[in-house]
């Protein structure tokens, strides 16, 4: 009999059978988890995290605990040299309308989708950053 159950332990088999289906393709998957972050004299600033997939990197958390010092916009400067580097041809992320939009718009993201209502009231906003090369 077949059984739905829940375990974070599981979460990694997941992947690897995701990887493993998908390497049967071009170009393969590549996952490398990376994370920036910023501090002040060991004090912590802000940061992101994300991964490189195929050709582009996804942003999947960031936080700035000082806001309009300039330190967001040095992390995504941070992450379009590491892009640079890996030969990547965009960065992605998504933001609800009350986090920071208008701040990814300032970075030269595009929005490319909105689902409204995505988190009870607020709109879910799929930000994208073509680079050149």
């Amino acid at each position: 009999m077949i059984e739905i159950k829940s375990s974070n332990d599981m979460a990694p088999r997941i992947f690897d059978e995701l990887k493993k289906y998908n390497d049967q393709f071009f170009p393969k998957v590549n996952y490398e988890p990376v994370t920036f972050y910023a501090e002040d004299d060991g004090a912590f600033l802000g940061g992101l995290d994300g991964y490189k997939a195929w050709d582009g990197f996804e942003i999947s958390n960031m936080v700035v605990l000082k806001r309009k010092q300039g330190i967001g916009r040095r992390l995504i400067e941070q992450v379009e040299v590491y892009c640079y580097e890996h030969k990547l041809t965009k960065i992605t992320a998504w933001t609800l309308d009350f986090q920071a939009p208008e701040f990814y718009k300032k970075c030269g993201f595009e929005c490319f989708a909105v689902v409204p209502n995505s988190a009870g009231e607020h709109a879910c906003h799929f930000m994208i950053k073509r680079l050149s090369s």
